[in-house]
């Protein structure tokens, strides 16, 4: 929490003890709070004085997100649920009326993914089909709500739009060859139900939009795509088995510590032909507050922004963005159309 008296932080957390030292650390400029988002009087009290939020926390009450919408205040947030960003937008009017300034899907995917699909859109006069690749190392550092929801996602079906038509599919239940970032450079990735994918209808006019999702090293994806083919849905749906493959997954994430690279690329096909976007970065979680705190100050030193709740495609301008994550690490690769030339680094 920022309050409005920016650029002093509030700290705000379950644990008293967590919140009070990651005050100490931030030091003068920084108090804390106890604060449980699914309480709506600790909320209240949490936000009392406070400007700016960032949100970094599932949340199955969404008293949060709507105390933020009423009071009017300024909210940033990397949460990835498809169902808590529809929730948000959802909340858009009433967020017009209010002069809240809310953004939405603040991370990596979605969030930088999403500023890279508006790059290649606007380099092909607009976007027809999107196509956005994960690749993750299984040596990164995860938290335990990110490995939850990859698993959680992965026995549900879901609808993508191709074609201007609706599809079910499910995850992995179809495979493409990807290009990513050199010393990659090829993976087959598999159908994945990343969020991003849903809201490039509303934001780009796409009419075919889908994600694609791979591990590193390739056995690891082959495995999970045999074992899901076996029966594997059905045992994901029990949080016992949920329960026992996060510890299976953080063992062997242990075993490949330090080997946290990750990429992802995006292709855009619009009425001037195909772009391509790609990324390499190391760290999930630092790639997450990276993006997150650049749109956290998009939000406070800029007008820019108006009232409202949106994702990033829609209004962080890609010429300060791109920029300023590339001196962090994560550098975008950006391909002309397909009718050829050399490659653009932003």
């Amino acid at each position: 929490l920022i309050t409005a008296h920016y650029p002093h932080i509030r700290v705000a957390g379950r644990n008293e003890q967590k919140a009070r030292l990651m005050a100490r650390k931030l030091g003068e400029s920084a108090d804390w709070v106890v604060m449980d988002v699914h309480d709506q009087a600790s909320v209240d009290a949490a936000l009392e004085g406070v400007g700016t939020v960032v949100g970094c926390i599932d949340q199955r009450e969404y008293y949060l997100l709507r105390a933020v919408v009423q009071r009017g205040l300024r909210y940033v947030d990397v949460t990835a649920s498809r169902e808590f960003i529809e929730a948000g937008l959802a909340l858009t009017d009433a967020a017009q009326k209010s002069g809240a300034r809310v953004l939405l899907a603040a991370g990596l995917t979605p969030g930088l993914i999403n500023v890279m699909a508006r790059r290649c859109a606007d380099s092909v006069g607009g976007a027809r089909v999107v196509h956005t690749h994960g690749l993750f190392s299984t040596g990164d550092t995860y938290g335990l709500a990110a490995v939850r929801f990859m698993l959680q996602i992965m026995p549900k079906p879901y609808t993508i739009l191709d074609g201007g038509k609706k599809r079910v599919v499910h995850c992995f239940g179809s495979y493409r060859e990807a290009t990513f970032p050199a010393p990659i450079e090829h993976r087959r990735v598999f159908l994945y139900a990343y969020p991003d994918q849903f809201f490039y209808p509303r934001t780009l006019g796409a009419d075919t939009s889908t994600s694609w999702f791979a591990l590193e090293p390739p056995w690891v994806t082959k495995t999970i795509a045999w074992m899901l083919r076996l029966g594997g849905r059905f045992w994901l749906r029990f949080k016992m088995v949920q329960w026992l493959l996060v510890n299976l997954f953080n063992l062997t994430s242990s075993l490949k510590r330090g080997e946290d690279q990750l990429m992802f690329s995006v292709e855009v096909t619009g009425p001037e032909g195909t772009s391509w976007a790609g990324v390499r970065g190391h760290g999930e979680g630092a790639g997450t507050a990276i993006s997150a705190a650049l749109m956290v100050r998009a939000l406070l030193e800029t007008d820019k922004i108006p009232p409202g709740v949106w994702l990033p495609e829609q209004v962080i301008e890609l010429e300060t963005y791109l920029p300023a994550m590339a001196e962090k690490g994560w550098n975008v690769e950006i391909r002309p159309p397909s009718n050829g030339g050399d490659p653009v680094n932003s």
